[in-house]
């Protein structure tokens, strides 16, 4: 059985072992030397480029970089299937994905909203793949066991060491270079990684040795001799994210239903005491009313005795004269 050599790890020199793969082609590490020399240039969204320098240390295995088998969300085509309002940085818990409900992620046993199973109960999603720094923004730090996208220096290293296959822009999904020995035995006979909602992706096959630019600020990505074919092509299962984004419809559904529902029954409730105020109101107006009606005899019958008195002075008056 072929014995592959590790890759470097943080605290230890870059390895500089050639080995060779299944086709007897050699692959051979790039060297500490050759890292510091070279420079993948990527594209940003305005189409900009982005010189970015490779690491010449990792500082975890490199499977640890690499996107889980069969479909999975990565970080920048996750909203193309779910809400922006269930992926927000706060208030969530991620491990099912609903409010947080629990103090501690291990407390957790609900069913996940990502993948729709229970495998993961107490832990993150390992169908979501992005790297520590969106983690984070969730209020979470992932394990170092967990896999996690790699950011940009890490991932121009596994390029040049041909792990993962060149990208154009620094956003696209991670296609791993199925035929590296490593990532051979890491897939092993489970399914091509493929990140739902991304363009179609073939799974990389690097057939030939690469020949490295060591030219400084040499361009890596336009360098690399690859060689691509149809064996691994993974079609877009748009069938199983439409199922996911009508499930989290579905579920949104039920919540705004319960919260109507709640909403309906707080009115109803004010209107009764609405009603009541109104019963009330009306009763002191009949009061009022009432208060008024003798206030209103009183002052007429004083009216009355102030002419007696009056027509009684007048009389007087004209015995007098």
């Amino acid at each position: 059985m072929l014995k592959l050599p590790s890759l470097p790890i943080s605290g230890t020199s870059s390895c500089t072992k050639s080995y060779t793969d299944v086709e007897q082609n050699i692959v051979a590490p790039p060297t500490e030397d050759e890292l510091k020399n070279m420079i993948v240039t990527f594209e940003d969204d305005g189409g900009q480029k982005v010189r970015v320098s490779p690491v010449t240390i990792l500082r975890r295995p490199v499977e640890r970089y690499l996107p889980p088998s069969g479909d999975y969300y990565d970080q920048n085509t996750i909203l193309a299937s779910f809400d922006a309002d269930m992926l927000s940085n706060e208030g969530r818990c991620v491990s099912c994905w609903s409010h947080k409900h629990v103090a501690s992620l291990r407390d957790c046993a609900s069913s996940c909203l990502i993948c729709h199973t229970k495998k993961h109960l107490g832990k993150e999603c390992n169908r979501i793949f992005a790297t520590v720094r969106w983690w984070k923004a969730h209020g979470h730090t992932p394990p170092a066991v967990f896999s996690t996208r790699p950011q940009a220096s890490t991932l121009a290293y596994l390029i040049v060491a041909q792990i993962v296959m060149p990208m154009k822009l620094l956003q696209d999904a991670v296609v791993p270079n199925m035929r590296h020995p490593i990532v051979k035995k890491f897939y092993g006979t489970q399914a091509p990684p493929h990140a739902i909602g991304a363009a179609a992706q073939k799974c990389g096959n690097v057939g030939k040795p690469v020949e490295m630019a060591l030219e400084t600020s040499a361009t890596v990505a336009s360098s690399l001799a690859c060689e691509y074919d149809g064996d691994h092509e993974v079609e877009a299962p748009l069938h199983h994210a439409c199922k996911s984004r009508i499930q989290n419809l579905q579920f949104q559904l039920v919540q705004a239903r319960k919260n109507i529902a709640s909403q309906e029954q707080t009115i109803a409730s004010q209107e009764q005491i609405i009603a009541a105020r109104d019963v009330r109101i009306a009763e002191l107006d009949g009061i009022l009313n009432g208060m008024d009606a003798m206030m209103g005899g009183q002052r007429g019958r004083k009216r009355m005795k102030t002419g007696d008195v009056a027509s009684d002075t007048g009389k007087t008056d004209e015995m007098c004269e």
